[in-house]
Order: structure tokens, then sequence, then C-alpha cells
């Protein structure tokens, strides 16, 4: 159930930006993941985000369920398994898979990684990415590791904020 003033809060505590530069668009995901907000759900008025990142082998989110959002993912680089509900698609570079919200869905990186674009409607789960970002600077590391039983128990609460339920 989503908790409005508590994720008010957290996200005054790391605003995205009404209009970002160039720079301001690259960022570290998770301390590691290189993200791309291609374009805000603040400059699309909630209607959709886009956003370019990577994912690493071993370092994927758990089985999962959005209330709100639709997720459409395209393939850039990599292979990728997802699980929509009880369907398997397999994904290569030049594929796009559509995830339904309130579907059951997660993924697994077959190659070592995957470089993807990720569409979100409406946008406002972008947010999410942001606050758990930070600005990149040149000669950052990058590449995702599992999380700590610490910080799942974090993230999953931090998720539940935006209706998003791991299973």
């Amino acid at each position: 159930m989503l908790n409005r003033s508590k994720l008010e809060a957290i996200l005054a505590a790391n605003p995205m930006p009404a209009q970002l530069t160039a720079a301001e668009r690259k960022r570290v995901y998770r301390s590691a993941a290189p993200v791309n907000f291609l374009l805000t759900s603040k400059e699309t008025n909630n209607a959709l985000a886009i956003m370019e990142g990577t994912a690493v082998r071993g370092a994927e989110p758990p089985r999962h369920v959005h209330q709100h959002e639709d997720e459409t993912f395209i393939i850039l680089e990599g292979e990728m398994d997802f699980y929509i509900g009880e369907q398997l698609v397999t994904a290569i570079a030049g594929d796009v898979v559509f995830l339904p919200r309130q579907i059951p869905h997660h993924f697994v990186v077959k190659s070592e990684y995957v470089k993807n674009q990720i569409i979100i409607s409406p946008g406002s789960f972008d947010q999410y990415f942001w606050y758990l970002s930070a600005p990149f600077k040149e000669g950052d590391k990058t590449g995702s590791v599992p999380p700590t039983p610490e910080e799942l128990k974090a993230w999953k609460e931090l998720v539940a904020l935006f209706d998003v339920t791991f299973l």
C-alpha cells in the first residue's frame, strides 16, 4: 500500500530536477550500474520515462509486481530471460519485451551483462532509480554485485513505497 507521505519525504531528500543537462542524466545506480535518464517523468508530465542502463548477471532484482507501471525493455546488447507470469521470453539484442503492470515478473541476465533501454509508463517509477543513484563521475567503476540480506530487506521496503512488491 502506497505510503504517500513517507515516499514524498524520501524523494525530497534526493529530488529529480524538472530539466536535466546531459551530464546530470548519467548516473550510477546502486553504487555500481550505469544508468542514463534519457527522458524523465518530470519532462513528460508523468506519461512515461525512458532510461538506458546495464544489468549484470547475478545482480538482478527478485521476482516482483508493479501495481501502477508497465515496463518495456529494448535489448541493445546481451541476452536475458524474462519470466512474465508463467511465460518465459528469451530476448537478445534487437528484441523488445513488454512487462504489464500487476503481473509478477523477473529477469535473468544470461550473458555477462545486458545493455538495455527501459520505457516505464506512467513514468514516475524513474524517481525510484533516481533516488538509488548518484551522479556519474569519470573513473567510476561499474558492475553490480548481488545485494546482502540487509540490503535486500532495505530494497524491499523502499520499492514497497512505490507499490512494487518483491515476491
